[in-house]
């Protein structure tokens, strides 16, 4: 089941970095992408102290690609055995 569960999540995850906004920097851009990440794939809402570290992130130059990573490689990933 888990390898299923993985094919799914890797679907997922291009499909998400497909729709990635070409000017993430943008703030206007960031917090929904940032809040789009965390309902998709860990079912659940930001708070404000994670839009606020993912949004210094992308303004040092993280693209959305790279976010998308450390989500996938994140410890809250791999708690939930995804």
């Amino acid at each position: 089941m888990k390898s299923a569960n993985n094919m799914i999540l890797t679907v997922l995850m291009a499909v998400l970095l497909f729709f990635v906004p070409h000017n993430l920097r943008a703030e206007s851009k960031m917090e929904p992408f940032i809040k789009g990440f965390y309902k998709n794939i860990f079912q659940r809402d930001t708070n404000s102290s994670e839009i606020e570290y993912w949004q210094k992130k992308i303004q040092d130059g993280m693209s959305g690609s790279r976010l998308g990573i450390f989500f996938y490689k994140s410890k809250e990933m791999q708690e939930a055995n995804l």
